[in-house]
């Protein structure tokens, strides 16, 4: 009896042994699974923080190209190098076999091709009509919204331009400024679903500063065109000017010559007189008036003809011109009268009187077909002040 009491208990704590084995080796794999569980998580965390790590770095170099790309853009003032900026950082960044920039017109009421390049061959210029019914380009700038097209293989995009490759992934983003539509960017692509949510991001971005320096451009475009009208305008009033000052210098030489002779007039003698006078009393200077009077003049044209005294008139006015100093004024008093008026002299002026008188008398004239010399005595009248 003791023997199978003490054999009993042995089974007893066997099976308490075996049990306890089994509840530690299940205890065991709990703990392996559950650590197994935790590492696998600290992996997947891993993994996840080093795809973010990557996403993040590669956002960062694009937001930093992106500033760079920007900067570039809308530091330029002229619409044909913009265009050009961003067709090169279209194709850097982008899946984009065909590029293209469409600006609404100064009507409003339709969109022309600024520029268009398809595997690098420019596309002639086109206008599409701004409530043109399928026109994806038409569609963008009237919702002013962002527009993404997936086509299916095979189906062709009916407002496909002629001439231009079929596209699977087309893009399209209003030019804006605030609330004012510029026009319309898109790119496309034979790829299926090339533009995705970083694709889309990009582009608004490229768009943003393309509409800023298109905007940029063309103000400084109207600038230069005004300046330049301006300046026309400048240029024509000055010209207008300068024609006004030489028909008024031309409108007072005429008010003060004769017109027979060129020599001054009555009117200028006059005022010289005038003036000379004036100043003789003011600062006690001397002047002489020499008067010439031809002879037998009434007989020159009774027997010759007016035309004949006109000449003989002429001759005299040239030679008392060529015979006068620069500061003497020589004009017609009237008639066949001549009046010189010598400033700062008195002295002198009888040498130029008998100079005068004796040149005259020389003087040959042409008439009736052969020479004759013709003796005009002028009468000279020496004045003091």
């Amino acid at each position: 009896m003791r023997g199978f009491q003490a054999a009993y208990a042995q089974r007893l704590a066997a099976e308490a042994a075996v049990n306890k084995m089994r509840s530690q080796d299940a205890q065991k794999r709990a703990w392996s699974l559950q650590i197994r569980q935790q590492l696998d998580h600290a992996k997947a965390e891993t993994e996840h923080h080093r795809q973010l790590a990557e996403s993040l770095a590669q956002t960062t170099a694009t937001l930093e190209t992106l500033g760079t790309i920007g900067r570039e853009i809308t530091a330029s003032l002229d619409a044909q190098a913009v265009f050009g900026a961003l067709r090169r950082h279209v194709h850097e960044l982008l899946d984009a076999s065909f590029f293209a920039v469409y600006l609404l017109d100064a009507q409003g009421d339709a969109l022309t091709l600024a520029i268009g390049v398809e595997l690098g061959v420019e596309l002639a210029t086109r206008s599409v009509a701004l409530n043109h019914p399928t026109s994806k380009i038409a569609l963008c700038a009237r919702t002013r919204q962002e527009q993404v097209f997936d086509l299916p293989p095979g189906v062709d995009d009916p407002n496909r331009i002629p001439g231009t490759l079929a596209t699977l992934s087309l893009l399209y983003a209003p030019l804006m400024l605030a609330d004012r539509l510029l026009g319309v960017m898109t790119i496309q692509s034979p790829t299926a679903r090339a533009y995705g949510a970083r694709e889309r991001s990009i582009f608004r971005t490229l768009c943003a500063y393309g509409a800023i320096a298109l905007d940029n451009a063309a103000a400084y475009a109207a600038a230069g065109a005004a300046q330049q009208r301006a300046d026309a305008a400048l240029q024509e009033l000055r010209q207008a000017q300068t024609l006004l000052i030489g028909q008024n210098q031309q409108l007072e030489r005429l008010a003060v010559t004769d017109q027979l002779t060129g020599l001054f007039n009555r009117l200028r003698l006059d005022q010289t007189l005038e003036q000379e006078r004036v100043r003789s009393e003011r600062y006690g200077t001397h002047f002489c008036v020499l008067l010439l009077d031809v002879d037998h003049f009434k007989s020159v044209n009774d027997r010759y003809g007016h035309q004949m005294g006109d000449q003989v008139l002429t001759g005299i006015a040239r030679l008392l011109s060529e015979h006068t100093r620069e500061v003497d004024v020589v004009g017609r008093w009237g008639g066949e009268e001549f009046l010189i008026i010598c400033t700062e002299t008195l002295e002198p002026a009888m040498q130029l009187a008998e100079k005068l008188r004796r040149a005259v008398q020389s003087h040959v004239l042409r008439w009736w077909g052969r020479s004759r010399p013709a003796s005009v005595w002028p009468c000279f009248a020496p004045v003091k002040r």
